[in-house]
């Protein structure tokens, strides 16, 4: 099996601090850990992931609206992929007929998401 995914930042800190590393610089792409026993040669206040990182220029986030539409905000692109735009069309996972506020679905609408949600759990 060859499978090729990074990992977040997050994570990453959290392993390097366990392991007796410390956060001190960040790019786009990378991060930059030095062993603890040296953190404080490079006079950082606060290493916080939050504050390391300068660029969020290449962050897409994704919301879900009150009718079960998802959305998205940001950079909105395929970073290792010729950089092609993610279109939101193609993530929505809620069929069209349900996006609607679940408490004013009417009767019919209601009754074929109770279904629906069913035939999900099953899958």
């Amino acid at each position: 099996m060859n499978v090729n995914h990074g990992c977040s930042i997050l994570s990453l800190n959290k392993l390097a601090q366990r392991k007796g590393y410390e956060l001190i610089a960040m790019t786009q792409n990378n991060a930059f850990f030095i062993d603890r026993k040296y953190f404080n040669d490079f006079n950082i206040v606060d290493n916080s992931i939050e504050q390391i990182r300068d660029d969020y220029s290449s962050i897409t986030y994704i919301f879900q609206g009150y009718d079960g539409k998802i959305f998205l905000r940001g950079y909105g692109k395929f970073i290792w992929h010729g950089y092609l735009k993610i279109r939101e069309k193609s993530i929505q996972d809620l069929p069209k007929i349900f996006r609607v506020d679940r408490y004013k679905m009417n009767s019919i609408i209601n009754r074929l998401f109770y279904w629906y949600k069913n035939l999900r759990k099953k899958v």
